[in-house]
């Protein structure tokens, strides 16, 4: 009875890890659109990690957009601040990240990449979105006006919402790295690859302090979320396992087996690791994870104090940030507090 429990949970583990990456092929690849090498109309998407010259590029070259990586770093900052206020999940940044980059590569987005003050209006709607639609709650347009502080109004948000969403062609539902971390280590057990609950819970808490960090690098934007679980996994089982365990990429190839060809995602997930692997040593040592901003309980207990804590100047006024500040006003920290509807 047992064994064929495990086939049939196999059975299903392989065909959602089949249809997620069909999924993620099909209508939520990106690619890079600050250093794009495409002419402009060309919709070709990017599955692999930036190229040596793209990132040569970052380093010596302005972009030619008004927003910059340092835009966007500091403004997924801000989102963890927000939603770690309001005890939401942190994949949920990943959701909005995802719209957000998706629709910076349309036509309809292109204006948002020479205004940074669209940009920020932007991903301030992209996170009301997400949290809209996988949250059990919701952070009213009237929040998004106070988070703001009065530079946008509710009408704004709802606004750009639309914009958004016709410039996605309402794709919203993209296969998240933690969601195929999560059936990749379902398909573990029940393959019979990882049989300790412990170290199964460890090995997705590695992953997961992993992930949280990529969602924010821009260098990540073009690669495919399978991926980047493959390597985030990788990572931590080489962390977890003993020294006694079979060979990482004769495990993962063995799991995969049924998952069709796998080689080149493997081969890529390679180089990804070493930009993970800080991560690891971070959360051994108990440091927070690069650009991702510890959550605001673990900061200070006190309603004044969290008021200072969120409204950090995560925006701060410099030629790598948008303009508006975000603190949280004494106000919004109550209409939080009361639940944000």
């Amino acid at each position: 009875m047992k064994e064929r429990e495990d086939a049939a949970a196999r059975e299903d583990a392989t065909a959602q890890i089949l249809a997620m990456r069909q999924q993620e092929r099909k209508n939520y690849t990106c690619k890079d659109y600050l250093y794009q090498d495409q002419p402009e109309g060309d919709s070709t998407s990017s599955s692999s990690l930036m190229t040596t010259n793209m990132r040569t590029r970052m380093m010596g070259q302005q972009s030619q957009s008004a927003v910059s990586v340092g835009s966007r770093q500091m403004m997924v900052e801000w989102c963890y601040r927000v939603i770690d206020f309001c005890s939401f999940e942190r994949e949920t940044v990943e959701y909005a990240l995802s719209y957000m980059d998706r629709f910076l590569l349309t036509r309809e987005g292109s204006e948002s990449l020479r205004d940074r003050r669209l940009f920020q209006l932007l991903t301030m709607t992209a996170l009301y979105t997400a949290v809209k639609l996988n949250e059990p709650e919701v952070m009213t347009p009237e929040l998004m006006e106070e988070l703001s502080q009065g530079e946008f109004s509710a009408q704004d948000i709802e606004t750009m919402e639309l914009s958004l969403l016709h410039g996605i062609n309402w794709y919203l539902n993209p296969p998240t790295t933690l969601s195929y971390v999560r059936t990749i280590l379902e398909l573990m057990v029940c393959s019979n690859k990882m049989d300790s609950r412990s170290t199964r819970r460890k090995v997705y808490d590695l992953a997961k302090s992993q992930i949280e960090w990529a969602v924010g690098d821009y260098e990540m934007v073009p690669m495919p979320r399978f991926v980047l679980a493959v390597a985030a996994l990788s990572n931590a089982i080489e962390a977890t396992k003993p020294k006694t365990s079979p060979d990482l990429h004769d495990l993962l190839k063995a799991t995969f087996a049924g998952c069709g060809s796998i080689e080149e995602d493997l081969e890529q997930s390679q180089s990804v690791r070493s930009c993970l692997d800080e991560v690891i040593s971070q959360k051994s040592s108990e440091e927070p994870c690069m650009g991702i901003v510890k959550s605001v309980s673990d900061v200070t207990s006190s309603s004044s104090s969290k008021v200072s804590s969120v409204g950090t100047a995560v925006c701060a006024e410099d030629e790598d940030s948008p303009s508006v500040k975000t603190s949280l006003s004494p106000r919004t920290v109550s209409m939080v507090e009361q639940g944000v509807a």
